[in-house]
């Protein structure tokens, strides 16, 4: 066996397992070698989750060990004394993608050219293994065609391209660009998913579905009638207060199109959270022609374009 030099410490930053996988792959590693020192600490959980990880996604072998405190001890020293040395380039360590943050004009991001900038939080940069995986998924999940389908259907939503980025306008709503993408999709049967509050909306949605060809099954979201006393709601955090009040069921809904064999589901005005659980028990891909906003016409959106005015309050 070939002696293992441990005097090289390479310091990264951003996401622990890309950088992990990377780097071993750059540097033509044969094993890696994680440690977990098992105090039960929050840092020994995130430990454990990266080392999952990595071992779900590893080429090569990964050997997790339980570290002795003073080798632990020393190596952290190690590795501090090389960050101290790196301070300098690295002003902002981070974690994560932090793509809302980027300041960078758009047209000059790593992200829409070659030789683009990018701050230290670009997932383009720092994610190539997670980007890589996405695209083998896309290949494999039979996700392809709907992915080349609905980005033509976003080209297709602008007009006068010909005459160059500059000059190109919007020339399509939602509702037509729903339709148009289910229809060269080959959907047949659609499903509605929709608030009691939105059902005059929803029946327009299901009438101009239906006008366009489509099957269309339709689940509101109080279907079963099943007081939200069962999940623990007390009476007075109803909105009536006391009485029957049934609950919204979104995991109902999705189950009742998921028995009508849906080609794909469309939400209407469904709440913050329970948005999530439909999405989640969905057998068929989803789209969200609408979104619950009680004081803003159900367009949310408003608050933040009036932010430095009427809604100043939140900042």
């Amino acid at each position: 066996m070939k002696s293992v030099d441990d005097d090289e410490i390479i310091v990264e930053y951003g996401n622990p397992v890309e950088k992990i996988l990377t780097v071993s792959e750059e540097k033509k590693c044969d094993l890696i070698v994680m440690g977990t020192h098992g105090t039960g600490s929050i840092m020994d959980a995130m430990m454990g989750s990266t080392t999952t990880r990595v071992l779900r996604r590893s080429k090569i072998p990964v050997m997790v060990i339980r570290l002795p405190e003073y080798i632990r001890k020393r190596f952290l020293s190690k590795v501090l004394s090389t960050i101290d040395i790196q301070k300098e380039r690295y002003k902002t360590p981070f974690d994560y993608s932090q793509c809302a943050r980027c300041g960078i004009n758009v047209a000059d991001r790593l992200c829409q050219k070659v030789d683009g900038k990018f701050p230290n939080g670009c997932p383009t940069n720092n994610s190539t293994q997670v980007i890589k995986a996405a695209l083998d998924e896309m290949q494999k999940s039979g996700a392809f065609d709907f992915a080349r389908q609905s980005t033509i259907q976003e080209g297709e939503g602008y007009g006068d391209r010909e005459l160059g980025y500059a000059r190109v306008r919007p020339i399509k709503s939602r509702i037509e660009e729903t339709i148009e993408f289910s229809t060269r999709m080959n959907y047949r049967r659609l499903g509605l998913a929709f608030c009691l509050g939105l059902r005059k909306e929803a029946r327009v949605v299901d009438k101009l579905l239906t006008k366009a060809g489509f099957e269309v099954v339709s689940a509101m979201c109080k279907i079963g009638r099943i007081d939200k006393n069962y999940i623990g709601v007390r009476d007075d955090q109803k909105i009536r207060l006391c009485g029957l009040e049934p609950m919204c069921n979104p995991i109902a809904q999705a189950f009742v199109l998921n028995e009508a064999q849906t080609d794909f589901n469309i939400t209407v005005g469904l709440c913050v959270g329970h948005d999530s659980l439909f999405l989640k028990y969905s057998e068929a891909l989803c789209t969200v022609f609408a979104v619950k906003d009680r004081v803003l016409g159900h367009n949310p959106l408003a608050a933040i374009y009036t932010l430095d005015s009427y809604y100043r309050v939140l900042k």
